[in-house]
C-alpha cells in the first residue's frame, strides 16, 4: 500500500504540570454599642509633703447591641493559562454575613498610683489602670451559641490635674 504523502509516526510522552491553588481570607469584626447605670469611688489618702495615694474603682452594667460582621473571600486560580480560560478563569467569591444582638455587658474599672501636689490646686499623677468589659464581643453568627469576647485595657498613666 502506498500513501500519496509521507506520513510520520511517532511516539512520545506528554509532560504537563497543572496547577490548582486556592487562597482563601476571612475578615471578622466584632463590636459593642451600649449605656447603663456606674457606681464607684474616686480619692486620694494624704502621705505628707505633697504626696498622696490615688485610687478609682467603679462597676457599670452595660445595654446595648453586640454586631458581628464576617467577610470570607476565596480565590482559585488554574495554570496554565490555556486551561484557566477553558475553565472559565478561576473563581473569586465572596460572602459576607452579618449578625446583631442586645447584650447585658459587666464592666469593671480599677486604678491605684501616686500623686505630688505642686500646689492645692496642680498635681501630677502616675498611675495604672484596668478597664475590664466582660462578654462584650459576639464571636459566631450562630444565633444559638452565645461565645463571646471579653476586652481588657490597661496600662500606666501619667497626668497632670489642675483646678482653677
Amino acid at each position: 500500500m502506498r500513501f500519496p504523502a509521507p506520513v510520520d509516526i511517532g511516539l512520545g510522552i506528554p509532560i504537563q504540570s497543572i496547577d490548582n491553588s486556592t487562597t482563601s481570607t476571612l475578615n471578622q469584626r466584632s463590636s459593642f454599642f451600649g449605656a447603663g447605670p456606674r457606681v464607684g469611688v474616686e480619692g486620694f489618702v494624704p502621705l505628707g509633703g505633697g504626696w498622696a495615694f490615688d485610687y478609682l474603682g467603679d462597676a457599670a452594667i452595660l445595654f446595648g447591641s453586640q454586631k458581628l460582621t464576617s467577610t470570607s473571600t476565596v480565590t482559585t486560580t488554574i495554570s496554565p493559562a490555556f486551561l484557566a480560560i477553558l475553565a472559565g478563569g478561576g473563581t473569586n467569591t465572596a460572602t459576607t454575613v452579618r449578625d446583631q444582638r442586645f447584650a447585658a455587658v459587666f464592666n469593671t474599672d480599677l486604678q491605684l498610683g501616686v500623686s505630688y501636689w505642686f500646689n492645692p490646686n496642680v498635681r501630677i499623677s502616675a498611675s495604672y489602670r484596668l478597664d475590664a468589659y466582660f462578654n462584650a464581643f459576639n464571636a459566631t453568627l450562630d444565633p444559638n451559641t452565645r461565645d463571646t469576647i471579653s476586652r481588657y485595657i490597661h496600662g500606666p498613666r501619667l497626668r497632670v490635674t489642675a483646678q482653677f
